[in-house]
């Protein structure tokens, strides 16, 4: 039900925005996705540890109150489409055809990108346990909420301004500088700290930025009635990647260990910038 919801919303944001400034508006409305993501999980572990989990779901019924009565004082507006605008359809529906090819391109590159996430997320805490630096974990997560802020924002203004190939190149390229920067804090021990929360950082420029900036490329090449299908198109494969990505990633690491997982991540983001450039980036200005 939330994936449904966020997908609607998402779609529906963008009919709020304008044009010229479509990118920088899909990435400072993503911001929600990564507070949430941050601060959702640190404030349950807080409020547990000091009374119960009753309380949590105290909390979190009530934040659904408040967000359905947020929802009706909006004022959606009706999307009217021409007639030949609107897919015919036959009654017929495969499993391939629920996923919009015009999103495909962005969803391809997003898949490998997300997964360098989705390590990090899941692998942070034991890997700095085992290097004695755990108190670093929350510093990762903290590091990487506030700089987004300042990030996320400037990427998508510069998209809109510069166009995309200005932007996610660069960011791709920090992204696995700092899963590199991960890796090293296992071979590093003195610097070890410096790195994680370096790491941090350079993924909140990377990945941080370059998750919504791809969903507002597939947006811009897409027409109105296809909205709704590049936005869950896109979604479903990065939250497929962050969904399995543990599991996977986590057979990898018990073969070659927590750091050299990183540097695995690294090619992770190499495959996803050649993704982005043969699929779409070169034939861009």
């Amino acid at each position: 039900m939330c994936g449904c919801q966020y997908n609607v919303l998402n779609t529906t944001m963008i009919d709020y925005i304008p044009l010229s400034r479509r990118t920088e508006g899909i990435s400072v409305y993503a911001l929600n996705y990564t507070f949430g993501l941050a601060i959702g999980p640190a404030l349950t572990m807080i409020v547990a540890a000091k009374w119960s989990y009753t309380p949590v779901f105290v909390i979190l019924l009530f934040s659904a109150v408040m967000s359905a009565t947020c929802i009706f004082q909006i004022r959606f507006k009706k999307t009217e489409f021409a007639e030949e605008s609107i897919p015919q359809q036959d009654g017929k529906q495969s499993f391939l055809g629920v996923f919009e090819k015009t999103a495909l391109p962005m969803a391809f590159m997003i898949l490998p990108l997300s997964l360098c996430y989705a390590g990090a997320q899941t692998f942070i805490e034991t890997y700095t346990k085992g290097l004695d630096i755990a108190w670093t974990a929350q510093g990762f997560f903290i590091g990487y909420s506030l700089l987004i802020v300042l990030t996320r924002p400037l990427a998508g203004r510069l998209a809109d301004q510069r166009g995309e190939n200005y932007v996610m190149v660069p960011v791709i390229i920090v992204n696995a500088v700092g899963c590199a920067a991960l890796g090293l804090a296992g071979i590093v021990p003195p610097a070890a700290a410096a790195l994680v929360i370096a790491s941090a950082l350079l993924m909140a420029v990377g990945f941080g930025s370059v998750l919504p900036l791809g969903h507002a490329v597939a947006i811009k090449y897409g027409q109105p009635h296809q909205f709704a299908r590049i936005t869950s198109t896109y979604w479903v494969f990065s939250d497929c990647a962050m969904g399995f990505g543990g599991f996977l990633l986590g057979h990898i690491a018990s073969g070659i260990g927590f750091s050299n997982l990183f540097f695995v991540e690294v090619a992770f983001s190499f495959v996803g910038l050649i993704i982005y450039w043969r699929l779409h980036g070169r034939r861009q200005r």
